[in-house]
């Protein structure tokens, strides 16, 4: 129940920032890690923006479950959800 009340809440952080009335290029982003309590990463495989770890660089090259992943979300959106980190 939480993790897809968390994704529904990903999932609609990426619609406002996608939408007409609210552009991505007007809009500050932040990066924002996505981890459950064990600390494994919450984003789908191939779908994060970036990561850290070596040998996986940005752009979808994220595993399942790897912690160095992160996304862009609107700026203010990742203190609201449950297990998001901003990332430096």
């Amino acid at each position: 129940m939480k993790k897809t009340l968390l994704l529904s809440t990903i999932a609609t952080a990426f619609s406002l920032a996608l939408s007409d009335t609210c552009q991505a290029s007007d809009m500050e982003m932040e990066k924002c890690k996505i981890n459950d309590s064990t600390g494994k990463s919450l984003i789908k495989e191939g779908m994060a923006d970036c990561a850290s770890e070596a040998g996986n660089s940005c752009a979808g090259a994220n595993k399942k479950g790897d912690h160095t992943a992160w996304i862009y979300l609107p700026k203010g959106v990742c203190g609201k959800i449950e297990g998001c980190t901003s990332v430096k």
